[in-house]
């Protein structure tokens, strides 16, 4: 008998991630359209991108766009899977956008 076992990965070892999942759940994510929206440029980016590293060892095969520039807001009416962040300001206008089943991700994490 032959036994393969993967060695621990400890990237994520001392991580919480209860807060996260709580608000960002798996059927957000599977096969979905995730908008983060962020008061500040730098956390908007830096929680996009978070979301997708926690992803890990999978990968996000769909659109991917940490920031979307206000004028490039028609993009959130694509009918493909995509995890895009926009800043506060722009709230209003993507929900007034014709979009099915967007997941708005206004919090704490």
């Amino acid at each position: 008998v032959l036994t393969l076992c993967r060695p621990v990965d400890s990237r994520l070892e001392h991580v919480d991630f209860e807060s996260l999942l709580q608000c960002l759940s798996v059927t957000r994510l599977l096969q979905r359209r995730v908008i983060f929206i962020a008061d500040k440029l730098s956390v908007l980016s830096r929680c996009a991108h978070s979301a997708l590293a926690l992803l890990y060892p999978f990968t996000w095969q769909h659109t991917f766009v940490p920031v979307l520039p206000a004028n490039m807001l028609d993009i959130c009416c694509s009918p493909t899977p995509f995890v895009m962040g926009a800043l506060s300001p722009s709230l209003p206008e993507v929900l007034d956008m014709p979009i099915e089943e967007v997941s708005p991700f206004k919090g704490a994490i």
